[in-house]
């Protein structure tokens, strides 16, 4: 069984009705799922567990919103994948720094994976060294499906601009699963 199948009429107007219960079961259904998705878009663990609460903060705050069309779970991953943007925004400064791909120690990088399992660590931890901005656009667009006039909206920035880190994103993720493959 699906966690939307979880979510019937009568559960959701417990809901919006604020009752606890349904909050902490909502919680309980979606929290590692979501935590998964503030990981993408943050740099710690601990970043990570702020921005999910932030979020579950916000769906309860806003619960009356949701129209009913569509998947709940849906609506819940667009107020979770705002808050993490609005907290990057918010912190545009601490996320500047540029990072050194290319000289990441070998013992960062997982080396010659067996399992699909560590391929997937592997290129989230890849993701997330790169640079605040970076990793935000190449994660809306490979992760969430966003398109490039859409994310330049979401960011405040230009099209071009947005484009430019996803492909200078791409191209370092490249030369660090090349140089995986290698050694």
């Amino acid at each position: 069984m699906s966690l939307e199948q979880h979510i019937d009429q009568k559960f959701l107007k417990a809901l919006k009705k604020g009752n606890r219960d349904a909050q902490k079961r909502l919680y309980e259904l979606y929290k590692v799922k979501f935590f998964g998705v503030c990981r993408l878009y943050t740099r710690t663990k601990e970043d990570a567990e702020d921005q999910l609460q932030e979020g579950f903060f916000k769906i309860f705050k806003d619960i009356n919103n949701y129209s009913g069309n569509g998947s709940l779970e849906g609506w819940m991953r667009k107020v979770i994948v705002n808050t993490c943007l609005m907290y990057i925004r918010a912190n545009k400064n601490r996320f500047t720094a540029e990072i050194d791909l290319e000289n990441v120690p070998e013992n960062q990088v997982f080396v010659n994976p067996t399992m699909e399992k560590d391929w997937a660590n592997a290129i989230v931890f890849m993701v997330q060294k790169l640079p605040m901005i970076n990793q935000t656009i190449f994660n809306l667009r490979v992760m969430d499906g966003y398109k490039f006039n859409e994310i330049a909206e979401l960011l405040e920035l230009k099209e071009s601009t947005v484009r430019s880190h996803f492909l200078r994103s791409r191209k370092k993720l490249q030369t660090l699963l090349n140089k995986s493959l290698i050694e």
